[in-house]
């Protein structure tokens, strides 16, 4: 039998509270979770996910939707001078039998922040890299 692929070929650092607490207390405070909440149409729970991307070229993450164990997603580019022709860009869209069908795509320019409300079937997945070093910080908000 042989084992699945990995859903991501990237290094990914889960940070906890005490990493980057500036921005955990930003992103997970009441104001910014209300505003992000009501932009998404959605109520977004107290509990707060991050992670540190850092994607090498050749680095991505298949197709995959966040379904419903998450209330709201983000992710914040970190890369100043991100082109298309970089590659990395977070892809919706659907699956089927000739591919993924991509619908729009996000590119983690510096600063440009992505907010999503994940559903079963919100597919998306991080093209791969074709060139540079893509950095993100990426998470969810999500109801203990």
């Amino acid at each position: 039998s042989s084992a699945a692929p990995a859903l991501v070929s990237a290094a990914r650092p889960l940070l906890g509270p005490e990493t980057l607490p500036d921005w955990q207390s930003l992103v997970g405070g009441e104001a910014l979770r209300a505003l992000a909440g009501a932009a998404l149409g959605v109520g977004l729970g107290p509990k707060l996910t991050t992670n540190a991307w850092r994607f090498d070229p050749g680095d991505h993450m298949h197709v995959h939707p966040d379904g419903p164990r998450y209330d709201g997603t983000y992710s914040l580019g970190l890369n100043a001078d991100w082109r298309a022709a970089h590659g990395g860009a977070i892809a919706f869209g659907v699956p089927g039998s000739m591919g993924f069908a991509v619908a729009e795509r996000w590119l983690p320019h510096g600063g440009d922040l992505l907010l999503f409300a994940p559903h079963a079937r919100s597919w998306h997945c991080v093209e791969p890299v074709r060139a540079g070093l893509r950095l993100t910080l990426t998470g969810w908000w999500s109801t203990p």
